[in-house]
């Protein structure tokens, strides 16, 4: 019964990121990763497909993020700007789908915010000196 719940979930989920993929917000894309997490509980291509979204994702991390100290810092503060903008605009914006373009872009920013690993290393290893 509960890995019937769980394709259910997991599955219904997929559905879900094609059907919301084209509308102003999160839609597509994370739905879809989490009804993949889910799926990974009992299938192993679901967790396969999860492992290698994770290494692409390190892999242009690492190529386009941290070629420089000086691109990581511009990528952090124009993340950090989008952010707030995001924020400012979800809050007085009055249409739906402008909320939702702020939600999305906010997102979008705290994705790229989070995913650059090797500043919090970095950061790690100042904090233990």
């Amino acid at each position: 019964m509960q890995r019937i719940a769980i394709d259910v979930a997991g599955f219904g989920l997929l559905v879900l990121a094609v059907l919301t993929g084209w509308l102003p917000g999160p839609g597509g894309i994370p739905l879809f990763l989490v009804g993949l997490g889910v799926l990974a509980m009992n299938y192993e291509w679901a967790e396969r497909l999860l492992k290698n979204f994770d290494k692409k994702r390190r892999q242009l991390t690492d190529k386009y993020l941290m070629t420089s100290p000086r691109v990581s810092f511009f990528v952090d503060i124009a993340g950090i700007i989008i952010l707030v903008v995001a924020a400012y605009g979800g809050l007085t914006l009055n249409t739906l789908w402008q909320q939702g373009l702020c939600l999305g872009g906010g997102l979008l920013a705290l994705v790229v915010l989070i995913s650059n690993q090797k500043r919090f290393e970095r950061l790690l290893k100042r904090l233990k000196r």
